[in-house]
């Protein structure tokens, strides 16, 4: 997003924060076992200006020491907005030894949460890729929320990992 000013403007805080970036890191890991129900992720969450287009870029490290419990993440917002999800991950499909990669879009989501994306864990620690869009609504800023579980509720913990992290760039 190009900052266009006119000579003589006023730069004020509210022209200035709708052209920062945004960004949210996971203090601390985060377990969950024998759910398939979402739930919202309480490190990352992002305050968005309201009338902003983000790209959302970032990483999220899990963990299992079972590749059956596997992992999915949609994002729930207040307020108006369009979400667009293009992440990139395991694929859940076939045998993690074969290193596939699938990413995911959706059509714009204007129904909060968002569809959920899911992804397969190896025994060990994963990475999906977040390449995903929000366009906030014209009047009022939103907090978006990673919200996520397991793909199939089982005993083994699914983790989330401390590191893990989402930064919202203003695009438009």
């Amino acid at each position: 997003m190009a900052l266009s000013w006119s000579v003589g403007q006023i730069i004020t805080a509210t022209r200035l924060n709708t052209r920062l970036p945004v960004h949210a890191i996971k203090a601390a890991d985060l377990s969950r076992t024998s759910t398939a129900t979402v739930a919202s992720d309480p490190d990352i969450v992002l305050a968005l200006k309201a009338g902003v287009t983000y790209s959302l870029q970032g990483h999220l490290l899990v963990y299992s020491a079972s590749t059956t419990p596997k992992f999915k993440y949609c994002w729930s917002w207040t307020n108006s907005a369009t979400v667009i999800l293009a992440s990139h991950g395991l694929v859940t499909t076939v045998t993690i030894t074969n290193g596939s990669i699938e990413t995911y879009a959706y059509v714009n989501d204007t129904t909060t949460p968002s569809a959920e994306a899911p992804y397969a864990v190896s025994s060990g620690v994963s990475s999906i890729l977040i390449n995903d869009t929000i366009i906030v609504g014209s009047s009022l800023d939103t907090t978006l929320t990673l919200q996520w579980s397991q793909q199939v509720s089982n005993a083994t913990a699914t983790t989330l990992k401390q590191g893990s992290s989402v930064t919202a760039f203003p695009v438009a």
